[in-house]
């Protein structure tokens, strides 16, 4: 009983002093500022990604009046897309500020001088524990204690397991859905920018035309081979065993910034491609019009990028896109907004149970010292 009683009373000691080593070690909130930079970044890539697209939808619409295609707006194509991004920018935006406030608590809550208040905190509680004091105010001492505590650990706790859910169950989903989302982004904005040319001298067209033809035959072939390169050397490199994607051990930075570059490109290419076929017909256009014909003026290759043989694939486009981009967004508030709050939710009552579980374990250790006490008092009577 006796053992049981020391034990008792040195829980409290070891808990505080592995608290002040993990506060001044600072792993934790290393890699806490990290995930939440990472996470700043994509979300407001897809937020921009998200405004672009709302943008170039809206210079078609603007053009809406004077080009039509039969029965068919331009416009009214892109409808649902553009009122989506309407209807989720305000929670984009709360995703934004949710991420910018987690970043500022950890500032402050992993500070220098937070830490210089939280290691006073701990060499009170550790002299406090060998003081006559009473009950009632040894508790109160620990629950204060207990909320410096979480505050110094709940925001790192917080995006670490956050970013650990993330990496393990999201991501990937994310990655593919936003890829899909820019190449669409990419394609409607190559068209937009095409129309918006105006037809000028038709031998110096035709040059320039050439010229950018060859240019990006040229530069799809470059990026072609740079990515057959960066995928051989990434072949090369040791790939992660099963143990560390248990540890949720994160991929070096060669491959990542390896992967990164080949879906960069990979989503160059795609655009390349959507200019080449709109620079092949602006060619064959300028050819027409060299040979004393008539060629389509602006608004008719506004017509053209919409007419009828397109309008089934770019409706298959656009629905694809909704569902890559609802699933962006739903992932943006999950690892933004929901998954935090649970977390903080979870230490929260964590942080009850303990505030309600110390006076038990104080009890506890009077009454493991209480028979002894009493027995001892029997023997000298």
């Amino acid at each position: 009983m006796n053992l049981l009683g020391q034990l008792e009373k040195l829980k409290q000691p070891i808990i505080i002093i592995a608290l002040l080593t993990i506060s001044w070690w600072g792993a934790v909130d290393n890699l806490a500022a990290y995930v939440n930079g990472e996470s700043i970044k994509d979300a407001a890539i897809i937020y921009g990604v998200a405004r672009s697209i709302n943008g170039v939808i809206s210079l078609i619409q603007s053009a809406e009046l004077g080009a039509i295609v039969g029965s068919i707006h331009p416009g009214e194509l892109l409808d649902p897309i553009n009122d989506l991004i309407e209807r989720f920018s305000s929670v984009m935006a709360w995703s934004l500020s949710s991420l910018v406030l987690q970043k500022i608590l950890l500032s402050v809550f992993s500070s220098y001088s937070f830490k210089i208040i939280f290691t006073i905190c701990c060499a009170l509680m550790l002299f406090w524990r060998w003081l006559p004091v009473p009950k009632h105010v040894s508790t109160r001492a620990w629950s204060i204690f207990l909320v410096i505590a979480s505050l110094r650990f709940s925001i790192a706790i917080v995006c670490a397991l956050t970013a650990a859910v993330d990496q393990s169950f999201i991501q990937k989903i994310e990655q593919t859905s936003l890829k899909t989302v820019q190449v669409f982004n990419s394609d409607i904005s190559v068209g937009i920018n095409e129309v918006a040319a105006i037809d000028e001298d038709i031998n110096q067209e035709l040059t320039e035309l050439k010229l950018r033809v060859d240019k990006v035959n040229k530069q799809v072939e470059v990026k072609n081979a740079d990515i057959a390169a960066l995928e051989e050397k990434l072949a090369k490199l040791p790939k992660r065993s099963v143990w560390d994607k248990v540890k949720f051990k994160k991929k070096s930075d060669v491959s990542k910034a390896i992967e990164n570059q080949i879906n960069n490109k990979e989503i160059e290419i795609k655009r390349l491609q959507t200019q080449l076929t709109t620079l092949e017909a602006q060619l064959d256009c300028a050819v027409t019009k060299q040979a004393g014909g008539s060629c389509e003026g602006s608004l008719s290759k506004l017509k053209r990028l919409f007419s009828a043989e397109k309008i089934s694939e770019i409706s298959q486009k656009v629905n694809q896109t909704i569902n890559d981009l609802i699933t962006v967004l739903v992932t943006l508030v999950l690892t933004t907004i929901i998954l935090p709050l649970s977390f903080l939710y979870l230490f929260y009552r964590l942080f009850r149970f303990f505030i309600l579980i110390a006076p038990r374990f104080e009890t506890k250790a009077e009454s493991n010292e209480n028979p002894i006490l009493e027995d001892k008092s029997s023997l000298k009577n």
